[in-house]
Formats: structure tokens, sequence, C-alpha cells
């Protein structure tokens, strides 16, 4: 009776921490270190003084079109697809003169990853050789940032 109530405990307590993850990985930064998991069934938060958090699947995670007021482009018509991504993301942009537009990826640091001319309405943007994590993609017109949006490599 005993043994196969520690074997049940024990069949119970090893799956009890598995989950099917699609995809994870660590992200680091100076004042620390997390690790995540995309795939998990369970979420929680957490919340302190200093912040909170939120771990789990299934959160929607919402894609910023980030303007500034003064740089705005209204009649741009522009988005970034797929995104999240793992090989490349389009970028469309629905306008009738391209030549004055051109676009920046950055990191998240501010480093300049890729820069080029936009020269169609899609132009497509190659993420593969890049780490997993969140990017900014500027697009341009002329030297002047008009509008920018959060890039998700998984």
């Amino acid at each position: 009776m005993m043994l196969s109530v520690i074997a049940l405990l024990i069949t119970g307590l090893s799956i009890a921490q598995t989950s099917v993850n699609t995809s994870g990985g660590t992200g680091s930064g100076y004042e620390g270190t997390t690790t995540y998991s995309i795939g998990q069934i369970i979420v929680t938060a957490e919340s302190g003084q200093n912040g909170s958090v939120t771990h789990g699947i299934q959160q929607s995670f919402e894609m910023y079109l980030l303007n500034n007021s003064e740089t705005a482009s209204p009649k741009l018509s522009m988005k970034v697809f797929p995104n999240p991504a793992t090989d490349y993301v389009v970028l469309e942009i629905k306008e009738p003169t391209m030549e004055t537009y051109s676009y920046r990826l950055f990191n998240t640091q501010g480093n300049i990853l890729e820069s080029d001319k936009i020269a169609d309405q899609q132009t497509e943007i190659d993420i593969k050789h890049l780490p997993s994590q969140v990017y900014f993609l500027q697009v341009y017109e002329h030297i002047k940032p008009i509008q920018s949006i959060i890039i998700i490599k998984y």
C-alpha cells in the first residue's frame, strides 16, 4: 500500500512540471536574466513594489504601432506580417510613390541591425540570422522617422 502511494506521488510529481513548449529562450540585460517558454498552459501573475510579471502561455501580446504626433504621417498605411516571425517579415506600405521611403531595424539596445530603401509596396526583411527577441522597425520618409512597429522574433 505504502509503495503504491509513493509510486503515485512520484508519477504525479514527474509530470506536474511538464509542458509542451513550441519555443523558448533566455533574455538578459544589465539588471538580470529571465528564461521564458512559449507553450505553457498555466498563466499566473506576480507583482511587487518594483513592477509585475505575468508568465504562462496564451497571453495576448499586442503589436504597437509607435507614432510621434510630430513625425506621424497620417497618409501612410503600413503593416508588418507575419508577426511574431522566425525567418522574415514583410513590410507592406500602400503608397503610390515609394522612392522617398526607407527602413531601419533596431535591437532593444538601439543598435541599427539593418537599413535599406523601400522600393516596392512589399519589402521582405530577413531576420532568421537574428536571435529571438523584440526588435523595432522604423520607417523613414527621406531622413524623417514617420512610423515604428515592434517585431517579435522567436
